[in-house]
């Protein structure tokens, strides 16, 4: 079965949210955004993909122990929501962060609704009319059981049909130099034909590519 693991409550705030609420936050752990980055014992593959971290605009990190979110005052609690929600953290569920205590007490048919309402639409296609390229075929609608895997790894699959890259978390820059070392190289041209791999970029950050077939 599927499933998410959620290591730590995190919440991301800015530098005024801070000011603003300081008193609330004693018995928190309130981390610079830098060193929450920087920390892997916080910052590592499991929370990057709950929270979709590299879209994420704050200036600090809230880390909590378990039950800390649930246990505050309903005014500030709603307030830490919406300024999480504001700064860019995905890991929420309708109207509600997803925290180890929120996510221990749904039944397991409540987790995998919320796991199917957070994955990417199927797409109808039949394969059976698409000739070669089973190497792909076979990874069509399939999600991942486990954190991590990203359209970075699809590409290095994609390029090189190993399936050992399929599996991890891959970041930008190793990205780019695989495609290097695969005699790939950058140019500005805009049409594509196969076996190219389109990247796209978002203030000179490689945030996303595409493989043509």
């Amino acid at each position: 079965m599927r499933s998410l693991t959620i290591e730590h409550d995190l919440f991301f705030i800015s530098e005024k949210f801070l000011g603003e609420f300081v008193d609330c936050l004693h018995h928190a752990l309130v981390m610079p955004m830098k060193d929450y980055l920087a920390n892997p014992s916080y910052h590592n593959v499991l929370s990057a993909s709950n929270h979709n971290t590299w879209r994420i605009k704050a200036d600090y990190v809230v880390v909590s122990k378990e039950k800390w979110y649930e246990a505050l005052p309903t005014d500030f609690r709603e307030k830490l929501y919406e300024e999480t929600k504001r700064n860019g953290s995905e890991f929420i569920y309708g109207n509600q962060i997803i925290t180890k205590n929120y996510w221990r007490n749904l039944s397991d048919l409540e987790k995998q609704q919320v796991i199917g309402d957070f994955d990417d639409e199927t797409i109808a296609l039949d394969l059976s009319r698409i000739d070669s390229y089973e190497y792909l075929k076979k990874y069509h609608n399939v999600f991942p059981s486990n954190h991590g895997p990203n359209c970075f790894a699809a590409t290095m699959y994609a390029v090189s049909k190993d399936d050992f890259f399929i599996n991890h978390w891959i970041f930008a820059d190793t990205l780019l130099n695989f495609l290097s070392t695969n005699n790939y190289r950058r140019t500005d041209e805009r049409k594509s034909e196969k076996d190219d791999v389109i990247c796209l970029f978002e203030g000179g950050k490689l945030v996303h590519r595409i493989k043509p077939l």
